[in-house]
């Protein structure tokens, strides 16, 4: 959509950063790119590197007009990302210029992420509304907004999406329905979700609930304009935003065209300027998916690298037991307990499934956390780890040859309420 051919764009970029940014000025940046396997050619950016100086990635002298902050699904806040309001405006525009008009008076209203500081909204754009969520009369601003509409000097406008991470959706949908209210009765036609773990059981029910259809995003927020969507026609992420992506193997770096291996990620001028990303490495793992209509790569996110086991094969790349395939996955069983959100504890079965995932050897351990004691109802307990070994060998790919050969051994575990002191982070 945005861009039939990245070569042009990223020569601009690279010449910008070589020219203005202080990172990008040594003879690793030197190469030319004449097609888009120079790109290989560069170093990668790691974020230890990007987060222990940013200012080494930014213009000397800029100044930001915005700052955000990458989420604690990172493991710790303190990503920081500098931003000019030109860069939205100008995102904003092209947005405006590709896609069709929209029909009607709807808005989306965006949940935004309460650890990001700041939301990022392009001047003039009239399409969207934000809101926190946090404290409990956030939760009756929103149901005002959906129930009333957003009264403007242009006329009354009512929200028809909503764009939220994704445990917001899943608690203001369980304080809606504490509330005796139906979600289905605003109106509201589709919803976005991103951040974490969305089980496949919350879809369906957000779905359900609201009369809506629901779309999953991934992206990281420490870079500029990196969503990914889910395809309708294959069900794998694309991208459809100016970013330049690559997966490459995990531990050579070379790119890959199958399989498994680490997203890397370039960001385009004009839509950065301030700071500039060039192949940033990600440490996420994700899976190729086969071809699609809709764009060149498609692939399905696993989970970060530092939660992920990568398992070796003879003659092959390694296959990777991802932390958040495994939590899609076991959330789909209901005797698996879920994380509490102390900020609204209000609201059960919302969280991320509680889980652990570890290797000892050869043997891939997955230990889950019960809601009851597996000793009170040890067959049932049983049923449940062999139901999540069997989704795991089907689902995994590589895994069932693996434990089959008997290169690898894969074990499912059961402990009770509160067992785990360190779940997996989905």
């Amino acid at each position: 959509m945005w861009l039939d051919d990245p070569l042009p764009s990223l020569r601009e970029t690279l010449a910008y950063a070589r020219a203005q940014i202080p990172h990008y000025q040594g003879p690793d940046y030197a190469h030319e790119l004449n097609d888009l396997r120079d790109l290989q050619r560069l170093p990668f950016v790691r974020p230890e590197v990007y987060a222990a100086a940013p200012e080494r990635f930014a213009v000397p002298g800029g100044w930001p007009e915005l700052i955000t902050f990458s989420s604690s699904t990172t493991g710790a806040i303190g990503r920081p990302r500098w931003h000019l309001q030109r860069e939205f405006d100008l995102y904003g525009e092209a947005v405006r210029s590709l896609l069709p008009a929209r029909d009607g008076d709807g808005v989306t209203l965006v949940i935004h992420p309460y650890d990001q500081g700041a939301a990022q909204r392009p001047v003039g754009e009239r399409r969207l509304l934000y809101t926190p969520f946090l404290v409990p009369w956030h939760y009756e601003l929103i149901l005002r907004l959906l129930r009333d509409g957003w009264r403007t000097p242009a006329g009354l406008l009512r929200i028809d999406h909503i764009d939220a991470f994704s445990p917001a959706l899943r608690i203001f949908t369980t304080w809606l329905q504490q509330q005796g209210i139906d979600p289905g009765g605003f109106g509201v036609t589709g919803m976005s979700g991103y951040g974490s773990i969305q089980p496949q059981a919350w879809r369906r029910r957000l779905a359900r609930s609201w009369g809506a259809e629901y779309q999953d995003i991934y992206g990281l927020s420490e870079v500029k304009h990196s969503e990914a969507f889910t395809c309708p026609v294959c069900g794998a992420y694309h991208f459809l935003r100016p970013i330049v992506p690559e997966v490459v193997d995990a531990d050579t770096g070379a790119a890959i065209t199958s399989g498994f291996g680490v997203l890397v990620l370039s960001e385009l001028r004009p839509f950065t300027e301030l700071q500039v990303l060039l192949r940033y490495w990600t440490d996420d793992i994700v899976e190729i998916s086969g071809p699609c209509m809709i764009s060149d790569l498609g692939f399905r996110f696993r989970g970060r690298r530092a939660d992920s086991l990568a398992l070796a094969r003879p003659h092959a790349a390694p296959i990777y037991v991802g932390a958040l395939q495994v939590g899609e996955l076991v959330a789909e069983l209901p005797d698996v307990a879920q994380t509490l959100y102390p900020w609204a504890a209000f609201a059960h079965d919302v969280g991320a499934p509680r889980f652990n995932l570890r290797r000892d050897g050869r043997a891939v351990i997955v230990t889950l956390e019960l809601r009851y004691a597996p000793e009170l109802f040890p067959e049932r307990a049983a049923e449940v780890c062999a139901e999540a070994r069997d989704h795991l060998l089907h689902a995994i790919s590589g895994l069932a040859d693996l434990v089959e050969a008997g290169l690898h051994e894969l074990s499912v575990t059961a402990c009770g309420p509160g067992s785990l002191t360190g779940p997996a982070k989905v």
